[in-house]
């Protein structure tokens, strides 16, 4: 769920119900004292204090039980609307933070962390949530398609994981060429399957005479953190997304859409990180 809500911009429902709730009460909180609407508060107010079931005991409960820490809500004689409306910004910045730190903490979705935004004119910058560039740019939906499987980690390659116990070495070889750890950067850029170094020329062809841009002609010998910087270089832009993305799809539909068959915990745990961080 949180590669979805990370890549679309949306807000989980439950954080957007509480937010609901809240704005709600701040708006009562602005009402003058004769309205029917604010004594009802006050009675649920009172209700809360006695330990008696009530409107607001209820929305005391939720920022609890959230995943991410929430301040308490004071009791309603006590709220200000400047306390109101600080609440909501609270909670969507917890939340975002949260989801950021889920995408941090997964392997699988190396691609995806400490991720720049491309912006059509000037420089790309980190945004929490947001609708990602590249669902509005590629406009051949099984591209478009291709792309997100990749950045959401639906591949599962045999090399990208965290176990170095659970899994065998011959395993996590790339099953075309044998020769490197099968992970996306090797896949995409280095492996030398003769179908995939055929697509791979064509990209470098495309990139070179609409982007302007150059893709080396060999980076076996690049280091992986600079392999995935690469990587992440082409399909986060506003323009080399679209060639890249043709491409990804090509090479995806002849490696009949990968599919290792580990277990979560085999290939998502990652220790000493935690989903917060």
């Amino acid at each position: 769920m949180a590669p979805t809500l990370h890549e679309t911009g949306h807000i989980p429902t439950f954080v957007r119900r509480l937010e609901f709730a809240i704005r709600f009460l701040s708006d009562v909180a602005k009402l003058d004292t004769s309205f029917a609407i604010y004594r009802a508060m006050q009675e649920s107010d009172r209700l809360q204090r006695n330990g008696c079931p009530s409107w607001l005991g209820d929305l005391a409960g939720p920022p609890h039980s959230l995943p991410f820490p929430m301040p308490h809500l004071h009791s309603f004689a006590n709220i200000s609307p400047a306390s109101c409306k600080a609440l909501p910004r609270e909670l969507r910045s917890g939340c975002k933070r949260f989801l950021t730190g889920e995408i941090q903490a997964r392997i699988s979705l190396q691609l995806l962390h400490h991720r720049l935004e491309p912006q059509e004119n000037g420089h790309a910058r980190f945004i929490h949530l947001t609708r990602r560039h590249y669902l509005s740019r590629i406009v051949v939906p099984d591209h478009r398609l291709a792309v997100t499987q990749l950045l959401a980690g639906s591949f599962r390659f045999c090399g990208l994981h965290s176990s170095t116990t659970a899994v065998s070495l011959q395993r996590q070889l790339c099953w075309r060429c044998g020769q490197e750890k099968e992970t996306p950067t090797h896949v995409f850029l280095v492996c030398s399957d003769p179908p995939t170094v055929d697509a791979r020329h064509d990209l470098r062809s495309a990139l070179s005479s609409r982007c302007n841009y150059w893709l080396p002609a060999s980076l076996a010998g690049v280091p992986e953190g600079d392999r995935v910087r690469i990587l992440r270089g082409l399909i986060f832009h506003w323009d080399r997304v679209l060639p890249v993305a043709r491409f990804i799809f090509r090479v995806a539909k002849g490696w009949k859409w990968f599919g290792a068959t580990f277990s979560n915990d085999v290939v998502e745990s990652r220790p000493g990180m935690d989903g917060n961080e």
